[in-house]
């Protein structure tokens, strides 16, 4: 029974760490944007910030389509 709690749960633990690293990612770019005052590692920083935005969207959308299409089965 905790293998079956495990692997149905796990795709969120995933999308919850993506989230905090996300969110982590975020204050260190805000801190360094502060102490650089606008050069061009501010840019790259959120350059990499919107990379890390788009592939964890689509890895949530990707686990949400298969937790529906999972539901719909027959």
């Amino acid at each position: 029974m905790y293998d079956t709690f495990r692997f149905k749960f796990l795709p969120y633990t995933q999308i919850i760490s993506f989230i905090i690293n996300f969110l982590k990612k975020c204050e260190l770019s805000i801190v360094s944007c502060r102490s650089l005052q606008l050069n061009h590692w501010y840019i790259v920083a959120h350059f990499n910030l919107l990379i890390d935005l788009i592939a964890t969207t689509t890895f949530i959308i990707e686990i949400t389509r298969k937790e529906i299409s999972s539901a719909f089965k027959i």
